[in-house]
C-alpha cells in the first residue's frame, strides 16, 4: 500500500467517522460543522505534492469562519464566493501539523486545554518530541532535564523512557 492509498483509508476509516461523530459532515479531505448562528469550522487535509510512494507529508488546516465575517465575505466575492464554506474563508486560520507552528504554540504556553505552567513537564517533553529530529542539541537537553526532574515520582519511570528514548531519536537524526 502506498503513503497516499493509507492516507486515503484512514482519512475515510478513522478520521472522517471521528468528524462526522462531533457533528462535522462531509468527506475526505475536507469536513465542516456550522453553528446555528451561521458561524462555521472547517478541518481540512492537504497532502504535499512532493510526497512519494513511501513517504507522504501532510498538514492540518483548521478554519474558524464567524457568520460576520462570511456575510462580508460574500459581499467581497460577490459571484466568486464558493457554495461551500472551505478553509481558505476562515477568520482565523491555523495548520495544526506544521511543526514550526506547533513548536511556537507549544512555546505560547496553550495547547488546546492544556495550559503552562500548570502542565509544564508536557510541555517540556511536547517541546523535545519537535525538536529531536534535529539531532543533540542544548535546548533540547533542557527541555528534557526540566522534565525529568519536575515530574511526579509516579511518572518516573515513564519519564526516564521518554527521556532514553527521545535521545535515542536525537542521535540519529538526519
Amino acid at each position: 500500500m502506498t503513503a497516499q492509498e493509507a492516507l486515503k483509508v484512514a482519512l475515510r476509516d478513522v478520521l472522517g467517522p471521528c468528524a462526522r461523530s462531533h457533528g462535522f459532515k462531509g468527506t475526505a479531505p475536507t469536513w465542516r460543522k456550522s453553528t446555528p448562528a451561521g458561524d462555521w469550522a472547517v478541518v481540512n487535509v492537504q497532502s504535499s505534492s512532493f510526497s512519494s510512494a513511501e513517504h507522504l507529508k501532510c498538514v492540518i488546516n483548521l478554519a474558524i469562519a464567524p457568520e460576520p465575517w462570511l456575510r462580508w465575505s460574500r459581499v467581497k466575492l460577490g459571484a466568486a464566493m464558493p457554495k461551500s464554506v472551505t478553509e481558505s474563508l476562515g477568520l482565523y486560520r491555523e495548520r495544526l501539523l506544521k511543526p514550526e507552528n506547533m513548536l511556537g504554540q507549544i512555546r505560547s504556553g496553550i495547547l488546546g486545554h492544556w495550559r503552562q505552567p500548570s502542565a509544564g513537564v508536557l510541555f517540556a517533553r511536547a517541546e523535545a518530541l519537535l525538536l529531536m529530529d534535529g539531532g543533540p542539541s542544548p535546548e533540547l537537553h533542557g527541555r528534557l532535564h526540566f522534565g525529568l526532574e519536575n515530574c511526579i515520582p509516579q511518572q518516573r519511570d515513564n519519564a526516564l523512557q521518554f527521556d532514553s528514548w527521545v535521545r535515542e531519536q536525537a542521535n540519529h537524526a538526519d
